[in-house]
C-alpha cells in the first residue's frame, strides 16, 4: 500500500513537473512573439517615415517601395496603406490605388478617407457609378463632407446628369466650399 502512494505521488509529482515545464514554455513563446510583433510594427513605421520623407518632397515613386516594405513588416499598417495608394494616384496608377484604398476599407469600413479617396481614382477611369456609391459611402459616414459632394458631382457631370451635379455643388457651396463656386459657375448652374 505505501509502494502505490509513493508511485501515485511520483507521477502526480511529474505531472505537475511537466505542466510547469508547459507553462514556462509557452510563456516564454508568447514573450518571443510578442516581441517580434512589437519589433515589426517599429520596423514599419520606421519604413513608413522615410517613404512620409519622399511624399512631402514630391518623390512618390521613390516613396512606394518604403511603404511596400512596411506593409511587409506590417501587413496592417493603415497609414503606409494609405500613403501608398495617394502616390499611385500620383503617379496615375488608378487600378493600384483603387486596390490599396480597398484594402484599406476592408480592415476599415468607416475610413471615409479611402472611400473618398477609391472614388476619385474611379473618377479618373471613368468609372463615375462606381466612383458615385464611394462618394456615397463618404457622405453616409459624413454628411456634410463637401469634397464628396464636389467628386460626386463631378461623376454625376460626367455622365449627362447635369441637375444631379448641380444639386451637389450648391449644397457643398451652402457648407462653405469655395471650389462649389467655381463648378457651379463654370457650368452655368442656376
Amino acid at each position: 500500500m505505501f509502494g502505490k502512494i509513493i508511485v501515485i505521488s511520483f507521477i502526480f509529482e511529474q505531472i505537475i513537473i511537466l505542466a510547469m515545464k508547459k507553462f514556462i514554455l509557452l510563456s516564454v513563446l508568447s514573450f518571443c512573439l510578442t516581441l517580434t510583433s512589437v519589433k515589426a510594427q517599429d520596423a514599419a513605421e520606421a519604413l513608413y517615415k522615410t517613404g512620409e520623407k519622399f511624399v512631402l518632397s514630391g518623390e512618390f515613386d521613390k516613396a512606394i517601395p518604403y511603404f511596400d516594405q512596411a506593409l511587409q513588416a506590417n501587413p496592417k499598417h493603415k497609414a503606409s496603406l494609405s500613403r501608398r495608394g495617394f502616390c499611385k494616384v500620383q503617379g496615375g496608377d488608378y487600378n493600384g490605388a483603387i486596390a490599396d484604398y480597398t484594402l484599406l476599407i476592408e480592415t476599415e469600413p468607416k475610413e471615409k478617407f479611402a472611400y473618398l479617396s477609391r472614388g476619385s481614382a474611379k473618377n479618373k477611369l471613368e468609372q463615375y457609378d462606381s466612383a458615385i456609391e464611394d462618394f456615397n459611402k463618404v457622405l453616409a459616414i459624413d454628411p456634410k463632407d463637401t469634397e464628396a459632394l464636389n467628386n460626386r458631382g463631378v461623376a454625376k457631370k460626367k455622365k449627362g446628369d447635369k441637375a444631379g451635379a448641380c444639386a451637389d455643388w450648391t449644397a457643398s457651396k451652402k457648407l462653405g466650399n469655395g471650389d462649389a463656386k467655381l463648378m457651379l459657375d463654370n457650368n452655368k448652374c442656376k
